[in-house]
């Protein structure tokens, strides 16, 4: 199957591009579910990682529905699930705070984002997706490049609230390049606990 094909080689970049960061947490085969059908919501389409399926190794599930939108085709979802495993290896996400949550999603967009050198997080998702039960009036799921700032821009919602922190992250980049701007990412992600909010996750 195309979407099997386009899982591992997905993957498989974005293993190679973190390991270049020096992070090899990862190095090992990885599982990926593809054309995952939600029974209890057949219609939507999503995709997640989920730390405690096969055995506690972890997975990622690329959801498809019954109008044949398959998530696997949007390279940036994928690359974003797998940067969920990653925060999740480094950091061990079981348990964190609400705000941590917010942080854990702009992590995954942020490394995505840098590596298809694109903010645009989902561009082919909106394409991909006419579930009835997920509208969306933009081109993409995400901007990172935007001016979201802490506290007036907090919602409560994770991937709304995880734009303030992956914008920061995306200034960074623009001043500092992206080679320097991964490096600060992934060894300010190291020093992280999961209990932390938006303000001691920025010291």
């Amino acid at each position: 199957r195309f979407s099997e094909v386009q899982a591992y080689y997905g993957i498989a970049r974005a293993a190679t591009y973190l390991r270049s960061l020096g992070y090899n947490g990862l190095n090992r085969q990885f599982d990926v579910i593809v054309q995952f059908i939600d029974p209890e919501s057949p219609y939507d389409v999503n995709a997640f990682f989920s730390p405690t399926v096969f055995n506690n190794r972890g997975g990622i599930f690329m959801q498809t529905n019954l109008l044949s939108a398959d998530t696997t085709l949007d390279s940036s979802i994928l690359f974003h699930e797998y940067g969920h495993a990653m925060v999740h290896a480094i950091v061990n996400s079981l348990n964190s705070s609400n705000q941590f949550r917010a942080v854990n999603e702009a992590f995954a967009d942020y490394f995505a984002a840098s590596f298809f050198n694109n903010p645009a997080i989902g561009e082919f998702f909106p394409v991909l997706s006419p579930s009835p039960n997920f509208l969306t009036r933009q081109s993409f799921l995400r901007n990172i490049d935007n001016q979201t700032r802490y506290p007036d821009s907090v919602q409560g919602q994770p991937h709304s609230d995880s734009l303030m922190f992956s914008g920061a992250l995306w200034d960074i980049r623009r001043t500092q390049g992206q080679q320097r701007a991964d490096l600060i990412a992934i060894n300010g992600l190291a020093r992280m606990s999961s209990q932390m909010g938006f303000y001691s996750a920025a010291q």
